[in-house]
């Protein structure tokens, strides 16, 4: 290895960042390349309650707070390999707040579950 991607290694710190995004809630969790937790956050540890969990704002705070741990305990800027499980309307405004926050995005993907063919359905009633 050369002089010049050792220097890239040492100031950057390449991390897996999980975004769980459920109906009413949002959990983002940093790992490092070993799938060792570094830090994670969800909107209830912000200090939202109930409804207000599932906002727009409530969810670039936890982005917010969470990368500003991360680059407080590691002293390094983030390269992330994005993995986004959920859907809800957060999701692009997550990635925009990556973006903002100086975040280098390596990879963006999808990991959603897929039902092959979905839970039972109730009986018919009869009349």
């Amino acid at each position: 290895m050369n002089i010049k991607n050792k220097s890239i290694y040492e100031k950057n710190l390449f991390v897996n960042l999980y975004l769980k995004l459920t109906k009413n809630n949002t959990f983002i969790t940093i790992t490092d390349s070993l799938n060792n937790v570094i830090t994670w956050v969800s909107t209830g540890v912000v200090g939202f309650k109930s409804s207000k969990k599932k906002t727009s704002i409530a969810a670039q705070l936890v982005l917010d707070k969470i990368l500003l741990n991360t680059k407080i305990k590691t002293g390094q800027n983030l390269i992330a390999a994005i993995y986004i499980r959920g859907e809800n309307a957060n999701r692009e405004i997550l990635l925009k707040g990556l973006n903002r926050n100086n975040v280098i995005v390596n990879s963006i993907v999808d990991i959603t579950g897929i039902p092959h063919n979905g839970c039972r359905s109730p009986k018919k009633r009869r009349i």
